[in-house]
């Protein structure tokens, strides 16, 4: 018997490949990712809607509670409206009008927190100053598209009293507020302040369009303040203080509406670059900036090396500045922190005064428009008739090897740095003194010998007379002799003034003159003078004098007297 065998053969069954399974998932994948955005964007929009559909009920809600409240609660006793906060009244706490409405209050609703600003104003109406009320509520919450950024929904309304309107022994204070052309100023608000210590009232209301009025308030003297936002400036001739602009001495007569205008506005800048008038270096380090805007002067500016970008004393130091009008620039005790050269004080107002320059051309002392910044360059006299500092590009060597191989460096020439050109020479290399370099500084040192000396060769012009100061920088090394102090003879003669130790050598001034000189040791130092038989001490100092670090001193001369720093 035959055997069947079955046999079963699929054709065309073949099974999805791993690489289509990826190539499906990664489609679906991009189909996901192209709506997960747009969902999220219907989520945001959905969930700002209810925001706003929250604010305008939160809005309503409020201006319901306020409509309950009373127009106005008259005080029996004084006639005038009530200004206890705990009275239910349609107004500002603390504000004018008087109220029971905090001007600021939160509420977390689903948990998100809204912040409800409400502001009351007076309005004007066929000559009544107090004809209604204006109510605007602005209800704030965070955007549901980016968190940072605030989100104001306004709503408004009018109150006014039934009946005839109530007549108040009473005046009021209309505010004002102007930009740099007297135009009314919009936005932002300005928190306004009234005061007055005869009366105990201090209240304060909110500028809607650059206005708001006190009203019925009592008759007497008051002080207003406009609270300044940070990012804005006050024209100079008011009074400013603490951020505040304040206006004194505001007289209320009952009946009357007395005005009281401010003047704000966004601020220009003013960058300064002085320069050395002779050889046209950049200054920059201490001193002092004073403006002055038409007849006001303002505050003085004390500026340092840091306060400078770019050689330039940054307008960020110098600060906002009223945008119109003209500016007069003073300076004074300037001071280069680099060369320690000292300069004259500078008033572009004075007669004769050199001006500053903008863009190239003199200025004029007006700014640029709200965020540009003028660019002022003024340049200033050296009050140095001659300034030698040891620094290597100011000084001319000659290098030698001594026995031991080490190379010393004399100085040939020593460049004056006030642009006079007193420079100090020595043309005997022998007779030079020695520039010494360390990590901090460079120095240059004399040996004690009266043949180390530095000639100026265009003697006399380059000698101070009667009144003047020499600063000096030196540090001693050994004791000098002390003398006691003189204004006639030659004391110390027999006891070898001329064979003291010298930091300046005075040169002899002739029979009706003298020149001075410095002797200094680590005991002290000695002023001399010296003329023809006049060589006397006129001041001297007892004291120790570091032989390990320098020091500064002065001597000041004054109507021809010494005196010692």
């Amino acid at each position: 018997m035959s055997k069947c065998k079955n046999t079963y053969q699929l054709n065309s069954e073949q099974g999805f490949t791993l690489v289509e399974i990826l190539l499906s998932l990664l489609i679906i994948l991009i189909m996901v990712m192209a709506f997960v955005p747009m969902f999220e964007l219907i989520a945001k929009t959905i969930e700002s809607n209810k925001s706003k559909q929250t604010a305008t009920a939160l809005a309503n809600s409020v201006m319901e509670e306020m409509r309950a409240l009373p127009y106005i609660v008259k005080d029996p006793n004084t006639g005038l409206i009530v200004t206890d906060p705990d009275v239910l009244q349609l107004g500002i706490k603390g504000g004018n009008p008087p109220g029971s409405i905090p001007a600021t209050q939160e509420r977390k609703i689903d948990g998100k927190t809204y912040t409800i600003n409400t502001r009351i104003h007076w309005v004007t109406d066929d000559g009544n100053p107090i004809a209604y009320k204006k109510v605007k509520v602005s209800i704030e919450c965070s955007s549901a598209f980016k968190g940072d950024v605030v989100v104001t929904s306004d709503f408004y309304t009018l109150a006014a009293q039934e009946g005839e309107a109530e007549v108040f022994d009473a005046g009021h204070i209309a505010v004002n507020i102007k930009d740099k052309n007297g135009n009314r100023w919009e936005s932002p608000e300005i928190v306004i302040n009234v005061i007055s210590e005869e009366n105990n009232i201090d209240e304060l209301s909110y500028t809607e369009y650059g206005e708001t009025l006190f009203g019925v308030i009592p008759a007497g003297n008051y002080i207003v303040t406009a609270k300044l936002p940070t990012e804005l400036v006050a024209r100079p001739d008011q009074k400013i203080d603490a951020g505040l602009v304040i206006k004194e001495n505001v007289e209320v007569t009952n009946t009357f509406t007395e005005e009281v205008d401010f003047f704000i506005d966004y601020p220009a800048h003013l960058s300064l670059l002085m320069k050395d008038e002779l050889i046209e270096n950049y200054i920059t380090g201490n001193g002092s900036l004073e403006l002055k805007w038409e007849e006001k002067r303002l505050p003085s500016i004390t500026f340092t090396k840091s306060d400078f970008s770019n050689n330039r004393l940054s307008s960020e130091k110098i600060g906002g500045l009223w945008p119109s009008g003209s500016y007069s620039i003073s300076l004074s005790d300037v001071m280069d922190s680099e060369t320690y050269k000292a300069y004259y004080s500078y008033n572009m107002a004075e007669e004769g005064a050199v001006q500053p320059r903008s863009n190239g051309a003199e200025w004029n002392g007006s700014l640029g428009a709200y965020g540009s910044t003028t660019n002022v360059v003024v340049d200033l006299k050296s009050a140095l008739k001659t300034h030698l500092i040891a620094k290597e590009n100011s000084l001319e060597t000659e290098e030698f090897a001594d026995e031991e191989g080490n190379i010393l460096r004399y100085v040939t020439k020593w460049e004056d740095q006030s642009g006079y050109a007193h420079n100090a020479t020595q043309t005997n290399v022998g007779e030079s003194p020695l520039l010494e370099l360390s990590s901090n500084h460079s120095s240059i040192k004399f040996n004690g010998s009266e043949s180390l000396i530095i000639n100026y060769p265009d003697y006399p012009m380059s000698a101070c007379l009667d009144n003047f100061t020499i600063f000096v920088v030196a540090k001693p090394s050994e004791e000098i002799t002390l003398y006691t102090p003189s204004s006639t003879g030659v004391q110390g003669a027999e006891q070898s003034i001329y064979n003291n130790r010298y930091l300046f050598w005075p040169d002899h001034g002739g029979d009706h003159s003298a020149g001075q000189g410095i002797s200094l040791g680590t005991n002290g130092l000695c002023n001399f003078e010296h003329g023809s038989n006049y060589m006397p001490p006129t001041a001297v100092y007892t004291g120790n004098i570091s032989n390990s670090i320098f020091t500064t001193i002065g001597i000041k001369y004054e109507a021809k007297k010494p005196y010692i720093y």
